[in-house]
């Protein structure tokens, strides 16, 4: 009789048994912030062959660019930043899948802004999908309040709406509509994006 070949969550709960912990084993030790980082190759030097062992196929579904930017370093080197919105699938042995997003984001001078951020999606689904401890600050641990800044240097209305779009679920939506009531946006220019986030949100509720 043919073993029945397990589902996309009963897989991915095997990878988990597999996989528990991946430390920070790289440096970075040029330039004034010197710190230890998990690349990309780490996690997935750790998990790809687990991934392998138990039948389970990670690949992109869908990619959204949340924000791209062009600017200059202080040296006036031009660099080019991209965010982006991946959402990924895991497929189990028995065809079934799961799905997972998350969010990339990097900077580059040359061509390479997307494909990195696209690497940083991957480690990040990956850490998160496999609940991969991180020794990282917990986000509370730490908070700052917003300077009075600049027009220039404020998230524009139009990043605010991609954002508002780009939400996949109330608890992040509820996120960015706490930090957009935060933001130096003048009313006016507010009280579009405040309609555009209900509409959202009755968009993301449960009929």
């Amino acid at each position: 009789m043919t073993a029945e070949k397990l589902t996309a969550v009963e897989a991915l709960s095997a990878v988990m048994d597999d996989v528990q912990a991946i430390s920070k084993s790289q440096r970075v030790t040029s330039g004034p912030a010197q710190f230890n980082f998990r690349g990309v190759d780490a996690v997935v030097n750790v998990v790809g062959p687990v991934l392998r062992k138990h039948g389970v196929v990670v690949v992109p579904h869908s990619v959204e660019e949340i924000r791209e930017e062009r600017y200059e370093t202080a040296s006036k080197k031009p660099m080019h930043g991209v965010i982006l919105r991946i959402v990924w699938r895991f497929y189990g042995p028995d065809g079934s899948f799961i799905e997972a997003s998350s969010v990339g984001e990097s900077a580059d001078s040359g061509d390479k802004a997307s494909p990195k951020a696209h690497s940083v999606a991957y480690r990040t689904v990956l850490l998160q999908a496999l609940c991969i401890p991180t020794d990282d600050p917990d986000p509370d641990s730490q908070v700052h309040e917003r300077g009075a800044g600049n027009d220039e240097a404020a998230t524009s209305a139009s990043e605010w709406a991609q954002f508002i779009t780009a939400a996949s679920s109330p608890a992040e939506l509820e996120r960015i509509g706490k930090s957009l009531a935060a933001s130096p946006l003048p009313p006016a220019v507010r009280a579009p994006l405040k309609e555009k986030y209900s509409e959202r949100m009755r968009e993301l509720q449960p009929a």
